[in-house]
């Protein structure tokens, strides 16, 4: 074999790994949102995603490259365990923190920590802020009536760290593993 072969093994190699990170990477958060589990907020947010899960599995390659058995089985451990346990987080707050619009049409929005001034004006509203139902919510003409900005804002930010901190190990899960099992020959190894 010529230093040629060796390269072409490489390049070989190389779209193989590319197309199982890319297909990794954007099948996840795209299965999700079809059956409407990702955030309302940011738009894009398949893509984003993607781009996260990249970068944190190409982090993990790098720092991953000589782990032994037992440091590769602790972080796929880990990074499993902190994806489970940011992904009861994240439905959680995703069933607490949105509502689907009046239009009918199925597209969910985000709710607020605080109700707004006006909202707290009114009796039926004061008791139940900011934890307000179906009925009240659609009795407004926005959510801007009913929450403050900045708190709209916050729960916004709170769903989108969830979705990528649930995410992120999941990317590392898998990279880890797959480094990992590239690099063993033979039968399996005790450690």
């Amino acid at each position: 074999m010529s230093g040629l072969d060796d390269f072409r093994k490489l390049l070989g190699d190389y779209r193989k790994l590319t197309a199982w990170v890319v297909g990794v990477s954007i099948a996840l958060p795209l299965a999700l949102d079809q059956v409407d589990l990702t955030p309302p907020w940011p738009k894009g947010i398949v893509l984003i995603t993607a781009v996260w899960q990249t970068l944190a599995i190409l982090l993990s390659f790098q720092l991953g490259y000589r782990f032994s058995r037992k440091s590769a089985t602790r972080v796929i451990v880990l990074s499993a365990a902190i994806a489970s346990v940011f992904a009861v987080l994240y439905v959680g707050a995703l069933s607490q923190l949105t509502f689907l619009g009046s239009a009918g049409d199925g597209e969910r929005f985000v709710k607020g920590f605080a109700c707004s001034d006006d909202a707290l004006s009114l009796e039926a509203y004061r008791r139940k802020c900011p934890f307000l139902d179906e009925k009240l919510i659609n009795a407004a003409e926005s959510v801007e009536q009913l929450w403050t900005t900045q708190s709209i804002t916050m729960a916004r930010l709170t769903l989108f760290i969830f979705w990528l901190v649930m995410y992120l190990p999941v990317a590392a899960c898998f990279a880890t593993f797959l480094l990992f099992q590239s690099r063993r020959t033979g039968g399996p190894r005790r450690i």
